[in-house]
């Protein structure tokens, strides 16, 4: 009987040690009776990321397979036959691309060459800036796909995740936008965000979203509801890419079993750290999202919530995060979102470089 295919796919961009240090736990991961493959992309970094992770390769003795984004399409430089044929445990599909797609974009690549070429059934979608705690993280996830019950109508599967530096738990949010003093509401209410008391179970749950930093999804399901949407560059793109797999009648499931530490490098509350970059897009994001998934009255509620809540992340951003530039690009995302922006921020760039 052929094994299942699954791919990994690994987006690098100005973090060769973080990637270094997530493939170090990949190759641990037991991947018995699937056909496990890796696919690392360099999404154009401009630090010494691709020497870096090339030296590392050699000295580590694992096997590249290298090619460029363009090549993606029509596979020109790549031997799929001496791929598929090489019985090596420690392999790697490096893609380099020459400029910076963004999450969606920089992810679809890995996605189109996971599936046209590596055929794969399922695809894991994974940040650079993770760690994988558990040998059966894979068999765990793989297990909810062939549940007897559910397993057909389960188009997306996840894990729990660990704050890298503390080990606490990450909550994940099943509210669609960011609240005010959500801590303080998670301990009133059960279903604001899966918490401790959800994962103590054990048992995989039936969730709204998961944490974007790892999941595996059913190639059919991407054929079915489309690969990411680039129009959010980066931040968003996975709560979009959630809505579209419920509204298509599928359930997300989340396994506590599977475990990742994830470093949360663009807004950490323990390291009372924000991205500048991030912010700009998580606002501007958030009313791409809203106008692109709501109409009518409820669009403008959800618009007028989410301004009224910028309030509240100014301030954080400002006092709690002591970054008044990221809470003044937070606002002008906000302010672009409206006029329409889309896809990678030229105004961004030209203000931080």
């Amino acid at each position: 009987m052929k094994n299942e295919n699954l791919t990994i796919v690994v987006l690098n961009w100005n973090g060769w040690k973080d990637a270094i240090e997530l493939l170090s736990t990949i190759f641990e991961v037991d991947c018995r009776g699937i056909s496990c493959n890796i696919v690392l992309i360099d999404n154009g970094s401009t630090d010494s990321s691709v020497p870096k992770l090339l030296e590392w390769f050699d000295k580590n003795r694992i096997k590249v397979f290298l090619l460029r984004k363009d090549d993606v399409l029509s596979c020109k430089d790549f031997n799929l036959d001496a791929y598929m044929n090489d019985e090596s445990n420690r392999k790697v599909i490096l893609i380099l691309n020459e400029d910076n797609y963004g999450y969606a974009g920089g992810m679809n690549i890995g996605i189109t060459f996971a599936k046209n070429y590596l055929k794969a059934d399922y695809i894991m979608l994974l940040n650079n800036d993770t760690t994988i705690v558990n040998r059966d993280f894979l068999l765990e996830m793989l297990a909810v796909f062939k549940n007897p019950k559910v397993g057909e109508k389960v188009g997306v599967v996840g894990p729990k995740v660990l704050n890298y530096y503390t080990n606490d738990t990450v909550p994940i949010n099943q509210y669609i936008l960011p609240i005010p003093f959500a801590s303080v509401l998670m301990k009133l209410f059960d279903n604001i965000a899966v918490t401790n008391k959800h994962y103590n179970a054990g048992k995989p749950l039936i969730v709204n979203r998961l944490d974007g930093s790892c999941y595996i999804v059913k190639t059919k399901i991407i054929e079915e509801v489309g690969m990411l949407n680039e129009d959010f560059f980066t931040y968003w793109e996975d709560t979009d890419f959630f809505i579209r797999v419920k509204k298509h009648g599928y359930f997300i499931g989340l396994v506590p079993k599977s475990v990742i530490k994830h470093k949360i490098g663009a807004i950490n509350m323990s390291l009372k750290k924000v991205s500048a970059r991030a912010s700009y897009y998580f606002g501007r994001n958030a009313i791409h999202f809203i106008n692109l998934h709501y109409k009518g009255l409820a669009k403008i509620a959800l618009l007028f919530i989410f301004i009224l809540t910028s309030i509240y992340i100014f301030l954080a951003y400002s006092f709690y995060y002591h970054s008044l530039k990221a809470a003044k690009l937070f606002l002008l995302g906000i302010v672009r979102g409206l006029m329409k922006e889309k896809g990678r921020s030229p105004l961004l760039d030209s203000l931080l470089k």
